[in-house]
């Protein structure tokens, strides 16, 4: 009787913005110019009901005029409920110019298109020859041309920088709007660099494509700032914070004309050519690399005429190199030489999850392996048309039911066992690239303190002796036992302690690299990497020389960190497929990290042939685009997306003895990553895989570079750490406080420095609990905070750096003994995992909790914010605290920095930068002393005031400090001094909940800063969020306060006759 839903709702013309629910009551349409009218057609969801379109007398038809028309259908059920659907019908101006979005092919804006920015830059491949504009108009009627051409024509680039104008007339004539696009190309991979101003301080390379950031004027390649500034706006280099509003950076002119006229070496021919010039050159470059037509291999231009390059193997008429007969008799499928390769220990049997994607169907085999196919081609289709990950999920899960039914068929199929696999790891692929989330297990609150941690410990050691395995064994082995645990509990439906091994299972995974994650996830059968390892093992054991089955087996092998195994695979992909250049590359990975010592300089050989494909593959790549018919990720050769690859490149420079080799094989890494990572839009397992494998390849070359470069790597390394999104990770973290370390020990008295370290150290503390690195961070804070005002490079030593037991050991006399091994804090296999603010940016407010590394319990406000405590150090000045002095990177020669132990002061007067006042150490310190034993509110009260004093609009100084005075008006005083700005953001919207919650409590309902703070709250939460204090109101009759709000919430005038209506049915 109270049903006031709709049905259906749809406008004619015109499509609702969202899509049609019966629950959501506001939508936008958007209309052309020409449209004069829109019709409504919906229909009731109780017959018994009735509706009528407001200002429409009685009609269906309501006419248009420009600008919004609001089209609002009153629902009235049988017993006089009323629901209103509210429709804002855009009519564009006939004299509007401008366009929806703007798009290239290849290539993306350097930023988001937006409707009040005119000109755009792009920077592209080395290798692009041509990109094709595509502009998309608001209104049909519109007119474009990019420069006088029909859009899309291709635009054909000759030079470094290319200017295109897209023209955009309106429908009356009347206007014209230009907008600029700068086509900037790329030089063709790493480039060293002398010259410091002239280096990016993200990859280390030559600066390619320069922007200069307005805050703090330091200059980087537009690419790899663009992937830094994703998640932290803050400059990579001094983290000074950004502007309040964009634009945030520009195009560094008078750098990027520096960079032009230089002369560099060609990477084919060594020739010395100018800036400006060279990608012309590299594209015509006789040595420039080619694949040879027959032999499949890369070779330089000038030999491609070569001849007898191949021959044909008179075993399995497979062909290969002639000048690797040797290796393919070994090899070769049908010789003597080859070892066993049939895969021992593994039956075939059916998993439960394989069971429950089966259906009764028919038993056809080639029918349901034919409908599997389809549907692959399908999935392809809607793969590259539509962004809904639902949608394309959904073939996906079509085609992995048609394999598993195919088997039921014919379980003897190698083939259906393959692609089955080939499907569930698409399955992954998907949600981690396209997903917003992706498969894990839900993450629970960090413990921080060390008794909960013991307690953790011992009920993981009890888990692991039940499952056999010792508390001597490995992280793998025991978040292995863990998860069996977890299983057999969730079985026995006993889901109160399954929850609790779930939580730590969390718990324990901190503590593994990204590459051990992925190892571990590869190897489960509850993941769908896992259970796409079943499937090719399945595959392989039906047939042990297959191509196919090999080489999915071996990439599975390959992500488990099973070397040897991957290593057996590979070889067989070779003896089947001589020429194909990625296995060989494939093959080196693994024969790189196997324990035996005879396969090394084998494994050479194919690392350094792969990586001269690998990178030839990616200029083509960038020249040409993808090519060929769309494949699986599992089943491509070369791939941007596979981290693999690019740890072929270090672990190549670990068995080089050439120092410049070494630098110049782990630099390319440091290039690369960046460029691969922008076009990524998700940042998933594979996003922050592949950036690990960027940090391993710094923290490899601190140990190679020279000494007046440590300083400055280490400061990029911390920095870009930092900025690393994702979940707190104790390798990431302890790499992170090891870099920070050398960046101390460097100089001293670089605040900046100081408040890095201690932030790790701090968080270092939340994971583990171990009181030591608290003691060390808080002396850091506090040495960071007496060194403001004193030189950067001062040769003092605060004295709390000097009470720190590592700087005692490092400036101890050394004693004749073996060297330490170089790179001590160098990751594991794989790179290092994941890090961001889990453990330090929880939820604030209502219905989401707050670990205890965070300030204690849930609190009472709605409004869910994302920053915590001491992310407020980062964010406000941790790794700020030296912003105006410091000079950019390039505007400064390098300065020698001596890693020995700084001297006393001179006697001179100490001239250059000094640490000016920040509010990241403070903010630091204050976490620290939260955590900390004793009382210490007052000395906490002290710093967040100074930092409000240093930063006014820094929303976590006021929650700090207001929840020293929880619950009383001192708090609502405290948050009533912050300058919130017009437009109020989630974080605004807490403030004012902690003040409307603190004022209902202590009912005072005659405060006027009660009406501000409810409509504050309600302005971004939404009306409905103040249910609660509504119904209190109500019971006190303060009703022209809630007039007041309800009209300023929604944005509406008292004086409307709906909102009249209202107050006499709410009895206001």
């Amino acid at each position: 009787m109270d049903n006031a839903d709709l049905e259906t709702l749809k406008l004619v013309p015109g499509r609702l913005n969202p899509r049609f629910s019966p629950t959501t009551t506001e939508y936008n349409v958007l209309l052309s110019s020409a449209a004069t009218q829109v019709r409504v057609e919906c229909l009731t969801s109780d017959s018994g009901a009735s509706y009528q379109i407001k200002g429409a007398g009685g009609e269906r038809t309501v006419p248009l005029k420009e600008g919004a028309n609001p089209v609002v259908i009153e629902v009235s059920a049988p017993d006089g409920t009323i629901k209103n659907y509210t429709i804002t019908v855009t009519k564009l101006a006939a004299n509007l110019a401008e366009l929806s979005n703007l798009n290239l092919n290849p290539g993306r804006l350097d930023r988001a298109y937006q409707k009040k920015i005119s000109e755009y830059y792009a920077t592209l491949g080395w290798a692009v020859n041509q990109v094709t504009v595509k502009p998309v108009k608001q209104d049909p009627k519109m007119t474009v041309d990019i420069d006088g051409n029909p859009p899309e024509t291709p635009i054909q680039l000759q030079s470094m920088e290319t200017t295109v104008k897209v023209n955009v007339t309106s429908p009356d004539k009347s206007n014209t709007k230009v907008y600029t696009l700068n086509l900037l190309k790329e030089d063709t991979g790493y480039r060293p660099e002398t010259k410091s101003d002239l280096i990016c301080g993200i990859c280390s390379s030559l600066v390619q494509c320069p922007r200069k950031l307005l805050q703090c004027s330091h200059s980087f390649c537009t690419v790899c700032l663009s992937v830094s500034q994703r998640t932290d706006k803050r400059c990579p280099t001094c983290g000074a914070p950004p502007p309040a509003t964009p634009p945030f950076d520009e195009i560094d002119s008078a750098l990027r004309d520096k960079v032009l006229t230089i002369e560099v070496d060609c990477f084919y021919c060594n020739k010395s050519v100018n800036s400006s010039e060279l990608l012309q050159h590299a594209v015509e470059c006789p040595e420039r690399l080619v694949e040879c037509p027959t032999c499949c291999q890369d070779v330089k231009h000038s030999t491609l005429e070569h001849t007898d390059c191949t021959t044909s193997c008179k075993l399995c008429g497979q062909k290969y190199l002639s000048s690797e007969e040797a290796l393919h008799s070994k090899m070769c499928l049908q010789g003597s030489s080859l070892p066993n390769i049939e895969l021992t220990g593994h039956k075939v049997n059916l998993s439960d999850w394989e069971k429950k994607l089966r259906v009764d169907t028919a038993d056809d085999f080639k029918e349901l392996y034919e409908s599997g196919e389809k549907h692959e081609k399908e999935y392809h289709k809607v793969r590259n048309t539509s962004s809904d990950v639902s949608d394309v999920k959904k073939k996906l899960e079509s085609a992995a039911t048609a394999y598993a039914n195919a088997i039921a068929a014919n379980p003897k199929s190698s083939k259906a066992h393959c692609r089955l696999g080939v499907i569930m790891e698409e399955i992954h692929h998907v949600q981690d690239l396209m997903a917003k989330g992706k498969e894990q297990k839900v993450d629970a609150s960090a413990a921080n303190k060390e008794a909960k941690d013991s307690s953790k410990l011992e009920e993981i050691d009890a888990i692991c002796q039940l499952h056999g395995v010792a508390a001597t064994a490995s992280l793998s082995e025991k978040l292995k036992a863990i998860d069996q645990e977890y299983h057999s509990l969730k079985a026995k439906g006993d889901s109160f302690k399954a929850d609790r091994v779930q939580e730590l299972y969390v718990w324990k995974s901190k503590q593994a690299s990204t590459a051990e994650m992925i190892s571990l996830n590869a190897g489960s059968d509850e993941t769908f990497l896992g259970k796409a390892g079943r499937k090719y093992e399945d595959g392989v054991s039906l047939e042990p020389s297959s191509y196919s089955s090999n080489y999915l087996l071996g990439w599975s092998y390959l992500r488990q960190l099973k070397f040897e195994d991957a290593a057996t695979r590979f070889r067989v992909c070779l003896g089947a497929k001589p020429l194909f250049k990625h296995v060989k590359f494939l093959l080196g990975i693994a024969l790189s990290q196997c324990s035996d010592e005879g396969t090394k300089s084998e494994a050479t050989g194919y690392l350094k042939e792969g990586i001269v494909s690998y990178q030839h593959w990616i200029s083509c790549l960038k020249r040409d685009g993808a090519s060929g018919d769309p494949q699986m990720v599992a089943e491509t050769e070369f791939s941007l997306y596979k981290p693999q690859y690019l740890m072929g490149f270090i672990y190549l420079a670990d068995v080089t003895s050439a120092k410049e080799e070494k630098r110049k094989l782990l630099q390319s890494v440091v290039y690369l990553v960046p460029r691969i990572l922008q076009t990524m839009q998700q940042r998933g397992e594979t996003y922050l895989s592949i950036e690990a494998v960027m940090f391993t390849a710094m923290d490899k070359m601190l140990s190679i570079v020279d000494k007046s470069e440590i300083q400055t790597f280490c400061k990029r390394l911390s920095g870009l750490l930092s900025k690393s999104p994702g979940s707190t990770n104790k390798k990431l973290l302890e790499l992170q406080a090891e870099t920070c370390k050398k960046c101390v020990f460097a100089e001293t008295n670089n605040g900046q420095s100081l408040a890095v370290f201690g932030e790790a150290l701090l968080a270092l503390f939340e994971m583990t609990g171990k009181k030591p690195l608290l003691k060390e961070a808080e002396q850091c804070f506090r040495a960071a905070i007496q060194v403001e005002g004193k030189v950067i490079a001062s040769k003092s030593v605060p004295e709390q750096v000097k009470a720190m037991q590592w700087y005692k050991e490092m400036t101890a006399p050394k004693t004749k003994s073996p060297p330490p091994a170089a790179n001590k804090g160098a990751p594991a296999r794989g790179g290092i995992a994941k890090r961001g603010a889990a453990t330090r940016g929880a939820a604030r407010g209502g219905a989401a909790t707050r670990g205890a590394a965070g300030r204690g319990a849930a609190r009472g406000a709605a409004a869910s914010r994302g920053r915590g405590a001491a992310r407020g150090a980062a964010r406000g000045g941790a790794a700020g605290a030296t912003k105006a002095p410091v000079k950019c990177e390039h505007s400064k020669s390098k300065e020698e920095v001596k890693p020995s132990s700084p001297e006393p002061a001179s006697s001179e007067t100490e001239t250059g930068p000094v640490n000016e006042k920040s509010v990241g150490p403070r903010l630091g310190l204050a976490k620290v002393l939260s955590l900390a034993e004793g009382d210490n509110v007052e000395e906490r009260k002290v710093l967040y005031n100074e930092v409000i004093e240093l930063e006014s609009g820094l929303h976590d100084a006021y929650i700090e400090l207001g929840e020293l005075c929880r619950g009383t008006m001192q708090a609502v005083d405290v948050y009533c001094k912050f300058p919130f700005s017009e437009e109020l953001s989630f974080d605004d919207a807490y403030i004012f909940g902690e003040m409307v919650q603190i004022l209902m409590k202590l009912e005072e309902y005659d405060d006027p800063r009660l009406e501000k703070s409810l409509i504050g709250y309600g302005s971004v939460m939404g009306w409905n969020s103040l249910e609660n204090y509504v119904k209190k109101l109500e019971n006190v009759y303060k009703t022209a306060l809630l007039r007041n709000v309800y009209c300023a919430v929604n944005k509406k005038s008292a004086d409307d006759s709906d909102v009249q209506q209202y107050f006499k049915f709410k009895l206001w």
